[in-house]
């Protein structure tokens, strides 16, 4: 099973496009394709459980309080110390150790 990625209406094309380029085996699907531009943050959430998909966001503003609602309701999530960050695009990313 490969992780599928879902860019948020905030997320910078910029960075669905790197990631594709340099990785082009990566599902990532663009906001855009998605046809996520005015849809609520709740279910854009609920959108990207429903596809097995990780959100990735640049919205700590609002998004932050309904992941924290799904995590109280018994959603998981990975999270490990070990992160990568990107000065060239600005955003990091938390790895399991697996990876």
């Amino acid at each position: 099973m490969s992780i599928r990625f879902q860019a948020d209406a905030d997320l910078r094309y910029t960075i669905v496009k790197a990631v594709r380029q340099r990785e082009p085996s990566i599902d990532f699907a663009s906001a855009f394709e998605s046809r996520l531009e005015g849809v609520s943050d709740s279910e854009i959430l609920d959108r990207a459980a429903s596809e097995g998909r990780i959100l990735v966001t640049h919205d700590r503003r609002t998004m932050l309080a309904y992941f924290r609602a799904r995590l109280e309701a018994g959603s998981g999530v990975f999270y490990d110390s070990s992160e990568y960050v990107s000065r060239e695009y600005g955003f990091f990313v938390r790895f399991p150790k697996e990876c």
